[in-house]
């Protein structure tokens, strides 16, 4: 898909468009669940999805080897679905392993990547993110 970036700065997100799904960007490391709390808010009345993954790296990619994995089958997904998609990263590979993470108590993730439609059981992980037939139906239901 075409991505079109438009570039607003606020409470640690970007906002940007694959196709016709908003995307939000959410550093949990940087703002922690209040940014996360703060962009979902901010959604009220639209189809929501979250997706949960680990932080970038100093070379942009995630510590995470299956959210690298899932991350372009996702896109390829978003771009043909409507709504917005709310990227927010649990933290560095350290902070994500303790039981302390924010996103681990707050959510009961279990593991990442986790693709979500907001407010429903749809819930897919890890393995199952790279899965172009089962993301597809997760943004389509």
């Amino acid at each position: 898909g075409r991505c079109t970036l438009f570039f607003l700065f606020f409470c640690s997100s970007l906002l940007y468009k694959i196709g016709e799904m908003d995307v939000v960007h959410v550093d949990g490391a940087a703002g922690g669940l209040k940014a996360f709390t703060d962009a979902l808010a901010a959604q009220q009345g639209k189809d929501v999805f979250v997706l949960f993954s680990g932080s970038s790296n100093d070379k942009g990619e995630s510590w995470c080897s299956d959210c690298v994995t899932a991350a372009p089958v996702i896109k390829k997904c978003a771009a043909e679905a409507e709504g917005v998609l709310i990227e927010a990263t649990v933290g560095d590979r350290a902070a994500w392993k303790t039981a302390d993470n924010a996103f681990r108590k707050e959510y009961g993730l279990t593991g990442i990547p986790c693709l979500l439609k907001w407010g429903t059981a749809a819930k897919l992980y890890e393995e199952q993110c790279a899965k172009e037939d089962l993301v597809s139906m997760l943004f389509e239901g």
